[in-house]
């Protein structure tokens, strides 16, 4: 209860107007348009990534992308960053096996991935777009 008042309390704070009897309907800003569908490795003709030794681009910078998720589907460890960041096999976000890493707006950058020990491993990539 204390959740909802608090985002209602948010809500009322920032756009009075949509603080109702309703307070349970979504609202969509008119800017924003919703994600309709899920792509699942886009950039590599729908087949997994495989990240070694060389580092890899497993999103490619898409403004029109929602969101995305990149998961480790093998078992060895990954690291990902955007580009323009530092990325080897000690920097960067690691993704363990069997792990995934979600992004919201910052999966529109370009995402690069590279794998985290000595042995190579797979990425599977889904974007959310409109």
């Amino acid at each position: 209860m204390r959740v909802l008042i608090a985002v209602l309390t948010l809500a009322a704070m920032v756009a009075p107007e949509l603080v109702s009897a309703q307070a349970s309907r979504v609202y969509t800003p008119p800017q924003v348009s919703p994600c309709k569908t899920v792509q699942a490795n886009r950039e590599n003709a729908g087949v997994d990534y495989t990240v070694d030794a060389l580092t890899v681009m497993v999103l490619r910078a898409d403004t029109t992308r929602c969101g995305a998720i990149i998961a480790n589907v093998q078992t060895a460890g990954m690291r990902c960053h955007p580009l323009g960041k530092p990325l080897s096999q000690t920097e960067g976000v690691l993704i363990q096996a069997g792990a995934a890493l979600v992004l919201g707006l910052e999966g529109q950058e370009q995402w690069n991935c590279t794998r985290a020990t000595g042995v190579s491993t797979g990425a599977s990539v889904s974007e959310a777009r409109p």
